[in-house]
Order: C-alpha cells, then structure tokens, then sequence
C-alpha cells in the first residue's frame, strides 16, 4: 500500500501552486508531485530525512525552478526530475557523503536542461541514463565518479554535447550506448585517459555519433560486448580506424563480428585484418570501408 507521503500530489494535473507546508518528517517522497504538468512552482521543501525521492518531479513540464534541495540522507533519485521540459538550470542538491547513492536516470528527458551544479557524486554508484534525452546540454561538470560501476546510456541522445570531463572510470563495468547519438561530439581527446579496464559492455557506445573523426584505443581486454561500438561513425580518421580494429581484436567478444560495426556494406573478409581471427565475417561501416578499399592500407 502506497503511504501518504508517497501519492501526496501524484497525478494533480490542474495543481498550479502549491503552499508551504511541513515536509520535516518525510522519508519516502516517491512520486510526490509526480504529474503534476500544470505546477508552476515549488514551495522550499525540507527533505533532510528523505531517504528516497524516486519520481518526485516526473513530468512537472511547467516548473521553470526548483529552489536547492538538500538530499543529505537520500539514497535514491532515480527519474526525480524526468522530463521537467522547462528546467534549464538544475537545482543544487545536497548529497550524502557517506551513503551509497544512485541516481539512475535522474534527469532523464530534461530536453531544455543548460547548466548543471558541480554535485558532490563522490558516492554514487550508478549514473545509468542520468543525463539520457538532455537535449540543449552542451558540457558537462567534472563529477567525482570514482564509485560509479554504471554509465550505461548517461548522455544517449544529447545532441549538442561538445565535451565530457575525464571521468574517473576505473570501476565501471557498463558504458553501453553511453553516448548514442551525441551528433556533437568530433573528438574524444579529453576522454582519451578513460580507465576502461573493469568495463564489459561498450556496445554502440559511440553509435550514431557522426562528426565523430579522432578516437583513442580504450583498453577492451576485459569487454564482452564491442558491438557497434561505432556504427554510422563515418567520419572517422585512419588512425581512429585502426584503433578501433585493434579495440575490437582485442576484446573477449566471441561472436560472429556481423554485429561488431553494424552497417549494409559488406567488405571482402579474407582481404580484411579479421581474416583467419576470432571473427569469421565482420561489416563496417561506409567509412571503414573506403579506408579499406586498396589491401587494408592506412
């Protein structure tokens, strides 16, 4: 059975204010204003004792501000913000610096999200389509990501992202289609440094990003999963294409490499650096293929 504190204004479509009142007490603050697309505003809320706030502002596609939250005690915040269409800065939050966070699409859908706080994230672990749909972003701030194990889809489909921080990657084990469709992004110099080592899915981790010319050679020792790691990328640089065989030679995927660089184009295998490997035919894409045209010469 839902608490009250869970469905407090859940599903008020024509709520268009809301009064202060007493959230002191409050520890479950799922789903609390959840649908509510006509809510102008929010009211200062004291959220010190929450411990989830799950859903709490999906869809308040009216809400232009949220006032600063502290979330000191919150261990969950997945989708709290999904898409609060007219959110374009991010309100601060107070996060635990003891307690094991995720923040599982937390933002997921904010399509006029701007600017984002500099979020004390030295606890959380998952950040697993955070930032999925966000539209207008155009950077990102240098998160402290040193416990996160999940980036799955962070940035999926933010189009106008230019750059991304050197995360501390180093015990995260899923980048799978992390940055799908950052039409944006053209070079990953500043991610060259990405401690990839515990990763073990990267599939289309760059697929459909194509402006996408410079690539550096992730350590792939360990993934599983390479597939279409960079499909439609066909723009790319030789150099980046020879980092990209080489991550895939080097990865522990045993399947047929069909799927590896998913494209139509079928290239001649026996003339190709996967002839007499692991892969027993591989398609690339238009790019690699005219790079591969003259015997594989780079």
């Amino acid at each position: 059975m839902l608490s009250m504190q869970q469905i407090c204004f859940h599903g008020c479509e024509s709520l268009i204010n809301i009064p202060n009142f007493n959230t002191m007490k409050i520890i479950n603050a799922r789903g609390m204003f959840e649908g509510c697309k006509n809510l102008n505003n929010i009211p200062n809320l004291n959220l010190f004792n929450v411990y989830t706030a799950n859903n709490m502002f999906i869809s308040c596609s009216n809400v232009i501000e949220i006032s600063d939250l502290d979330l000191s005690n919150a261990a969950y915040l997945n989708r709290t913000f999904e898409y609060c269409h007219n959110i374009v800065n991010a309100p601060n939050l107070k996060l635990s610096s003891t307690k094991p966070i995720v923040m599982y699409e937390t933002f997921f859908g904010c399509n006029n999200l701007v600017n984002i706080p500099n979020y004390n994230t030295a606890t959380v672990n998952h950040m697993g389509g955070m930032f999925f749909g966000c539209t207008n972003l155009t950077n990102i701030p240098n998160f402290d990501t040193s416990n996160v194990q999940d980036m799955s889809r962070m940035f999926s489909h933010c189009y106008n992202l230019t750059t991304v921080p050197n995360f501390d990657t180093s015990n995260v084990t899923t980048m799978e289609y992390m940055f799908y469709r950052c039409n944006n992004l053209i070079d990953l110099t500043n991610i060259s440094n990405f401690n990839t080592s515990c990763v073990t899915d990267m599939s289309e981790m760059f697929a459909n990003c194509y402006n996408l010319i410079d690539v550096p050679q992730f350590d792939t020792n360990n993934t599983n999963d390479v597939s279409a790691m960079f499909a439609y990328c066909n723009n790319l640089s030789n150099a980046s294409v020879q980092n990209i065989i080489n991550m895939c030679l080097n990865s522990n995927m045993t399947n047929d490499g069909t799927y590896w660089h998913q494209t139509n184009l079928n290239v001649n295998y026996e003339s190709s650096p996967f002839y007499n490997t692991k892969f027993t035919s591989v398609y690339y894409s238009n790019r690699l293929a005219e790079l591969t045209a003259a015997g594989w010469a780079y």
